[in-house]
């Protein structure tokens, strides 16, 4: 198990994750998706979003 730490307005990169999180909410709201079902609708999800996963990905790492 790997620690998480606490959330803190004063951490740069936690104040960026919470930001990319809400991005990618409003764009997930707001898309028509295609297929049904909620395999289909992860599939479009994590296509629609690869840009903003990655950067997560990248201040996780960070974080570690």
């Amino acid at each position: 198990m790997l620690p998480i730490m606490k959330f803190s307005m004063e951490m740069e990169n936690h104040v960026t994750l919470a930001s990319l999180s809400s991005d990618c909410h409003d764009i997930v709201k707001h898309y028509r998706f295609v297929k049904k079902g909620s395999k289909g609708v992860r599939n479009e999800s994590l296509k629609l979003l690869s840009n903003k996963l990655e950067e997560i990905d990248i201040i996780v790492q960070r974080l570690l």
